[in-house]
């Protein structure tokens, strides 16, 4: 699991920016409608100078408000990062915020109802392990509302019939149904996330 955290998710999260990047190449940014705006076109400024001064600013910004976090600063919390050893695993986890939404999923499932444990064991010839369906559950459920997300474009072009290219973004209250199903997924994260970060 360490070297999984280590290598292999970075390597995907950097393989799946390329991707995102060269599908901005390809299907052009997006915009809301206004004077010169259409399907076909795409009105804004470029990313040199414009844009690239904007995220500047923004990085200069938010280090000068965190301090040594954000330059690496020989502080306390950078010697406790340093010592840190992955073998000595304790029971109160508080994972990061990036995936402190999985923690809270974790969380969200009881081990037990009532008396019953949930877990259930394998009969003898297939092994006689026992099945974690306390984890196995909460991770189903994540994966169902990340595949939900991925597929969702197909699925509201499948509804509606419309398989047009679009660059003019809708207004939320001109496309109810996607901005409630948008604001739930973003609620059941957000309460996800809470859960992972309460001890």
């Amino acid at each position: 699991m360490y070297s999984l955290h280590i290598f292999i998710v970075p390597a995907l999260i950097l393989i799946m920016i390329a991707v995102h990047l060269f599908l901005v190449v390809v299907h052009k940014h997006t915009q809301f409608p206004g004077p010169g705006r259409t399907e076909r076109n795409v009105v804004g400024y470029p990313v040199g100078p414009v844009y690239a001064a904007k995220a500047k600013r923004i990085l200069l910004h938010r280090c000068r408000n965190s301090g040594p976090d954000c330059w690496n600063l020989p502080d306390q919390r950078s010697v406790e990062l340093r010592a840190l050893r992955p073998s000595p695993v304790q029971a109160g986890a508080q994972p990061d915020w990036y995936i402190g939404f999985l923690e809270g999923a974790l969380r969200m499932m009881p081990g037990y109802i009532g008396e019953m444990s949930l877990e259930f064991v394998l009969p003898t010839p297939w092994g006689g392990n026992a099945i974690a369906t306390p984890i196995l559950l909460p991770m189903g459920i994540i994966g169902i509302m990340f595949a939900g997300m991925f597929a969702w474009p197909w699925i509201e072009a499948w509804i509606t019939g419309d398989k047009r290219e679009h660059h003019l973004l809708d207004r939320p209250r001109n496309a109810p149904t996607r901005t409630a199903v948008g604001v739930a997924t973003v609620f059941f994260y957000g309460l996800m996330w809470e859960w992972g970060q309460t001890t």
